[in-house]
């Protein structure tokens, strides 16, 4: 789970930004009073979570859906912490994205993507952001309209290297390096 910042642009371009991580997990309730954020999710069963900051400062979350409790974890902070745009990750197809929205998801992130995929994330009508890797990847999320993408696995293929070596022929497009950088 990363917490990031959000923004959505019109032509089906949309954007979910990293933000700084720690191992803080405290908000504030209604009251102002603090809340320990991983102790409400134990207590509802949702206990596996890896080290995320969450404070005032936070206004949105990936729940990624690699884990058994992570569309537990999306209803629940989505239910118990509103102030919170609580989204998914990980999402590899339309039962997935169905899922999401159900349990209360107000974005979506791929570490890929298809063309059936891509209908099903445009149909859903909830921001995303979609993960590529090759240029031939970027070029068809462009042909889409799609000009911010999640470049994964950004390390293993290449890291920072690559992010330069692409930034030249996709100037206008906005990458999201994840994995290892």
């Amino acid at each position: 789970m990363a917490s990031s910042s959000h923004s959505s642009t019109a032509g089906g371009g949309r954007a979910v930004t990293p933000a700084p991580s720690s191992t803080e997990l405290r908000l504030r309730g209604a009251g102002g009073e603090p809340v320990d954020f991983r102790r409400t999710l134990a207590s509802h069963g949702v206990a596996s979570l890896p080290p995320a900051r969450i404070d005032e400062q936070t206004w949105t979350l990936e729940v990624t859906l690699r884990t058994p409790v992570a569309l537990a974890a999306i209803e629940l902070i989505a239910d118990e912490f509103p102030q919170l745009i609580v989204g998914a990750g990980t999402v590899l197809g339309g039962a997935q994205i169905e899922a999401a929205e159900r349990a209360g998801a107000r974005f979506l992130v791929t570490p890929g993507s298809t063309a059936r995929l891509l209908d099903r994330l445009e149909a859903s009508g909830l921001p995303f952001l979609c993960g590529c890797s090759t240029p031939s990847d970027i070029v068809a999320l462009l042909d889409r309209g799609i000009c911010q993408m999640k470049l994964f696995p950004a390390e293993a293929i290449g890291g920072i290297e690559m992010v330069k070596a692409l930034a030249g022929p996709f100037s206008e497009v906005s990458f999201c390096p994840t994995g290892g950088i």
